[in-house]
């Protein structure tokens, strides 16, 4: 999963933890850290449960050699003139997917970003990003029981 944003637009750790609980996901987030500079694995919790997901972000220049032919022309539009792009990156574990699936939805939407979904390939505004983070927690909690 891929926000592109403006960097100037990437809240604080605490501002981000905040938008998530204001949008009553169920999930905590670790705040001690500078969304800016870090890079690496962000724990976090589910419904109490521990997990996490890996935190990337770079200039949207040096990412976009890995990205550009998988991207058709529409999508580089809506990215627009976006510089910055934040990997959310899971491995195996549904509730480490859960919780980068809610935190990317909101951080693309409180921060006018937008959101590709880099397994389907589909792109979303920053006014849609809340409702895919809704119902990707809908579908993945069948799968945590």
């Amino acid at each position: 999963m891929l926000v592109f944003l403006k960097q100037a637009r990437m809240p604080a750790a605490p501002a981000w933890a905040q938008a998530i609980r204001d949008a009553g996901f169920p999930m905590e987030m670790e705040t001690d850290f500078n969304p800016r500079s870090f890079t690496g694995f962000l724990p976090c919790k589910y419904k109490g449960e521990e997990a996490g997901f890996e935190f990337f972000l770079s200039n949207i220049d040096d990412y976009k050699d890995d990205i550009a032919d998988d991207l058709p022309p529409e999508h580089w539009q809506k990215i627009g003139d976006r510089n910055t792009v934040v990997d959310f990156v899971t491995h195996s574990e549904f509730r480490d997917l859960m919780t980068s699936v809610i935190a990317s939805g909101v951080l693309c939407s409180i921060s006018d970003g937008v959101f590709l979904d880099t397994e389907s390939g589909e792109i979303t505004p920053s006014a849609a990003a809340l409702a895919w983070s809704r119902k990707g927690e809908s579908e993945i909690a069948k799968d945590l029981d």
